[in-house]
């Protein structure tokens, strides 16, 4: 076991990260959760501009119900995607 927790710190991972707005200082909040990160971009997405985002919708609604706020999570509510990069590899998505 003692040599089955390197072998997997070395294995590339992007990780995935969850927020519940958009950020307010995305450079220095993405720069904590990944410090390793030299650049990031950021993408907003709204599910009436997603081909079959109405479909995409009711299925998150369906799995997490109440847990969607009303205000902040509607399908009209638009949301930020932050793709993280060291260099040009992609080592996070911040959503």
């Amino acid at each position: 076991m003692r040599i089955l927790i390197p072998l997997l710190l070395l294995i590339p991972q992007v990780l995935d990260a969850a927020i519940g707005c958009t950020l307010s200082n995305p450079a220095e909040d993405l720069k904590y959760l990944f410090p390793k990160m030299t650049t990031f971009k950021e993408e907003l997405k709204e599910f009436p501009r997603i081909k079959d985002g109405s479909a995409l919708y009711k299925g998150l609604k369906a799995r997490l119900g109440s847990d969607l706020d009303p205000i902040y999570e509607s399908y009209e509510t638009p949301y930020t995607v932050y793709s993280v990069f060291e260099g040009s590899t992609r080592i996070g998505i911040v959503k």
